[in-house]
């Protein structure tokens, strides 16, 4: 959501509301995102942002636990064969 607020920083319309996404965990596990417009704020940029690095740094450390435990499961089995 926060590049769809910063791409529409400045154009009239429809763009008036920023997007925000909320989290809610879900009780077998996991997480389920809801969608929600929020009231737009004097100079949010930043903090869109911001966001977006946060959530690009996030998604470079997932990748890093799949790789890890994709490597571990490897040598268990070859330990086991």
């Amino acid at each position: 959501m926060a590049a769809s607020n910063v791409a529409y920083v400045g154009i009239d319309g429809d763009t008036d509301s920023r997007l925000n996404v909320n989290a809610k965990a879900l009780l077998g596990g996991g997480v389920a995102g809801e969608v929600a417009v929020v009231p737009e704020e004097a100079d949010e940029m930043s903090a869109d942002v911001v966001y977006s690095l946060q959530a690009h740094e996030d998604f470079n450390a997932n990748v890093t636990v799949f790789a890890r435990y994709d490597a571990a499961v490897g040598r268990l089995l070859d330990l086991l064969a």
